[in-house]
């Protein structure tokens, strides 16, 4: 019996994952909007996915704090709603590099292929 409710548990879990992973699919940000959002400080967490060293793009991926016309993030029960996103980087810029350092929930991750 108690492994049933576990499994029925652990079910419904990944089944609520998924359908909210699929409510809000990520954006497809161009390098263009991504260092907008970066230098308006609008990207709230960030995953810097890095290439093997032959490639210069890299992958990020993370959430950006939705925001109204005029700019201003937008709020839900007190909380900034955040937006997942994804995008493909060039890091020829050390500036991109730094500015992406700042980010207090950013972190690197490494292909190992």
């Amino acid at each position: 019996m108690r492994i049933t409710l576990g499994l029925l548990v652990l079910t419904a879990s990944i089944g609520l994952l998924i359908i909210v992973h699929l409510a809000h699919p990520a954006k497809e940000l161009s390098q263009v909007e991504f260092d907008r959002m970066l230098q308006a400080n609008l990207i709230a967490n960030a995953e810097l996915i890095c290439s093997p060293k032959f490639s210069p793009s890299h992958e990020v991926q993370g959430a950006f704090y939705q925001t109204d016309a005029a700019g201003h993030i937008l709020l839900k029960n007190g909380k900034a709603i955040e937006l997942p996103f994804k995008t493909v980087v060039y890091l020829g810029e050390d500036q991109l590099h730094a500015k992406l350092m700042t980010i207090h929930n950013f972190t690197v991750l490494e292909r190992r292929w």
